[in-house]
Formats: C-alpha cells, sequence, structure tokens
C-alpha cells in the first residue's frame, strides 16, 4: 500500500470509526466505496485501475444517495456493506478457508439483519467494526496484534459514538 492509500485509509477509516452514526451518509459512501474497490478488483482484474475506481466511486455515490433520500432502506443496506467488509476482512486477517465471496454474502446478510432488529445500535457498532477493519488494514497487522487493535480501536468507537448520541435530544 503506497503512502497515499495509507492516508485515505487511515481518514477514512477514523471517519467512520468516530462518525459513523452521526455522519451516517459519509459512513456508507465509505463503506460503499472500499468494498467497491474489493468487489470491483477481483471482478474486473483485466481492466485498468482507474475502471476500477471508477466502479468505486459510483458504488460510494449511490450508497450516499440511498442514506440521504431512503434512510432506513439506506442503513440495511449499510450493514450489509459494513457486514461484507467485516467478514472479508475478517477471512483475510485469519486466513480461514473460505471463499470471499460467501464471507461477504453471509456477513453482508448477518450485518443486513442486525441493523434492521437494532437500527442506532447497530449502525454505531458496524460503523465501529468497519472503521478499525479500515485502520487494522491499512496498518498491515495480522493475526492477534491486527485482533487486538481492532477490537480496541472498536471499542473506543463504540465509546465516543455512543456517548454522541447520548447527548443529542430526542435520543431513545
Amino acid at each position: 500500500m503506497g503512502p497515499a492509500s495509507l492516508i485515505l485509509h487511515l481518514i477514512a477509516g477514523g471517519a467512520v470509526l468516530l462518525t459513523g452514526r452521526k455522519l451516517f451518509w459519509l459512513f456508507i459512501m465509505i463503506a460503499g466505496f472500499f468494498l467497491g474497490v474489493e468487489v470491483a478488483g477481483n471482478l474486473l482484474i483485466d481492466y485498468p485501475r482507474w475502471v476500477v475506481w471508477g466502479a468505486a466511486v459510483i458504488a460510494g455515490l449511490i450508497g450516499a444517495f440511498l442514506a440521504v433520500v431512503l434512510q432506513r432502506v439506506a442503513f440495511v443496506i449499510g450493514g450489509f456493506l459494513a457486514g461484507g467488509y467485516v467478514a472479508v476482512s475478517l477471512l483475510q486477517s485469519l486466513t480461514w478457508p473460505i471463499s470471499e465471496s460467501v464471507a461477504l454474502i453471509v456477513g453482508g446478510f448477518l450485518g443486513a439483519l442486525f441493523v434492521a432488529i437494532t437500527m442506532d445500535w447497530a449502525i454505531i457498532i458496524l460503523s465501529a467494526l468497519a472503521g478499525s477493519g479500515l485502520i487494522v488494514s491499512a496498518l498491515g497487522l495480522k493475526s492477534t496484534p491486527g485482533l487486538l487493535t481492532g477490537v480496541a480501536l472498536t471499542i473506543l468507537g463504540i465509546f465516543v459514538q455512543a456517548a454522541y448520541t447520548r447527548s443529542q435530544p430526542g435520543y431513545r
């Protein structure tokens, strides 16, 4: 990973980790973009890199549009994107013998289901997981150090977002 990509991953990961619920549209856009890079990179392997990045940008923009216009649907889509990203990241970190497609679908389905049932807390937890996953991935951490760093960052993200959410008027 080059320096520009490292900085992009760290900034995006930090933004999602700490503001995923407050800036939900940004969370969806970032999750859609990075998932788009992963999926397009595998599907468009014979195409130039700019095509892969273009597909990722389109996925992120569609996600952001849905987050603004169709918030409840976007929550579920965000759950799918984050759940899929977390599952693929875990698969790569722990080198489990499962295909990325299966991990993406199962993780995405579980993330979408989780969000549909628990909405606010799901967005906080999934955005914290996705943000920590981006940061751990950018730092190139694997196995136990990656897992421990991911857990610590996830807990930090959950606490920061929960504290902000509780301080908002009308919090349930």
